[in-house]
């Protein structure tokens, strides 16, 4: 998310604006996202500032994030206001992405995220579950879990993530 405070001065129709400019490693442009450009009609003419966020995906590929604080002088002298700035990155949320039968098993591919621990739990009532394969270290990529020796009878699997 993309956000801060922006205003102005009474009827100055002044404005500032944020932009996040996503580079990849050579330092070309891969996309942007602006937050801000408060008018005064917004603020109702009144002195003051306005909370204005944005949402979206950090593009493929990018390395480096370059941010430009933008003031525009409509008239006379600088009113516009930009306070409490903020960049925050959340990671994408779990994933399973496939499951399958495996020799004398059961498998199942997800999304990792860094710093994180992933075990494959099996359960024959939902009520009490074991560890059925060692704990795989998230990378930021695919990953699998693999039980070489599932019950012959049904069975539950979830998939558990803990902080290392």
């Amino acid at each position: 998310a993309l956000a801060g405070w922006f205003g102005g001065a009474g009827a100055q129709e002044d404005w500032a604006s944020l932009t996040a400019e996503f580079l990849d490693a050579a330092g070309a442009v891969l996309g942007s996202n602006t937050v801000g450009h408060v008018t005064a009609a917004d603020r109702g003419g009144v002195t003051g500032s306005l909370l204005r966020s944005t949402n979206g995906a950090v593009p493929a590929g990018t390395r480096f994030v370059e941010f430009t604080l933008n003031h525009q002088v409509v008239t006379g002298m600088n009113d516009a206001s930009a306070d409490n700035l903020s960049f925050v990155l959340t990671p994408p949320p779990f994933a399973i992405t496939g499951y399958a039968s495996a020799t004398n098993g059961w498998q199942v591919r997800f999304t990792s995220r860094v710093n994180r621990l992933y075990v494959l739990e099996r359960s024959g009532d939902l009520a009490q579950w074991a560890e059925v394969a060692p704990p795989v270290p998230g990378t930021g990529q695919a990953a699998m879990l693999v039980d070489t020796n599932a019950p012959p009878g049904p069975a539950f699997y979830r998939v558990a993530s803990r902080q290392p």
